[in-house]
């Protein structure tokens, strides 16, 4: 069946020859009748070709109409899905910000707990406990008087730590590193 229709046109309708009945009607009255809007409509309607056009007419404007009606159902879910996609960006906007937010603070927390002079000091605490560990490991030993091959181990390992501490203290100071390492 076509999508579109074709134009009615009197060729198409087989309006002629007339039907017997009306070809012996006498030539006045015949044009009396063709002057004469309704039997002339009339006589079009009654017409094969006129009933099969008009139902084929018919049937495109229902298909028309019910791709009309998909079209304003899949417009309508269309919306809807907008709908959903407007609300999920609003809320990742939201979201954004609020990132952005918590990110602003966690740096002026790290900022403020982790600059340089913070952590230098915090590791010069650390290299002072080291020393205060060893010192305290050789207070342990004259109190206690363990075997000296264990404490000369614990000792050294001690010490050892202290002055690689040092050193990168040292390091640090001179600006021979660029930071904590």
């Amino acid at each position: 069946m076509d999508k579109t229709a074709q134009p009615l046109t009197i060729a198409l309708l087989h309006a002629f020859p007339l039907p017997r009945t009306l070809e012996v009607l006498p030539p006045h009255v015949l044009q009396d009748f063709s002057r004469q809007y309704d039997l002339v409509k009339g006589y079009i309607k009654q017409l094969d070709a006129y009933t099969q056009t008009e139902t084929n007419l018919r049937n495109i404007i229902h298909e028309q109409i019910s791709t009309i009606n998909k079209i304003i159902g899949l417009l309508d879910a269309y919306e809807k899905n907008s709908s959903a996609i407007a609300s999920s960006i609003s809320k990742m906007n939201e979201l954004y910000k609020e990132f952005l937010n918590y990110e602003t603070y966690q740096y002026q927390l790290l900022s403020s707990n982790f600059n340089q002079n913070f952590l230098k000091l915090k590791f010069s605490k650390l290299t002072s406990a080291s020393d205060e560990e060893s010192m305290n490991a050789v207070k342990e030993y004259r109190n206690s008087g363990d075997l000296l091959l264990t404490f000369l181990q614990d000792f050294r390992q001690k010490r050892k730590l202290y002055h690689l501490l040092k050193e990168k203290l040292n390091r640090w100071d001179e600006e021979r590193i660029s930071g904590l390492i």
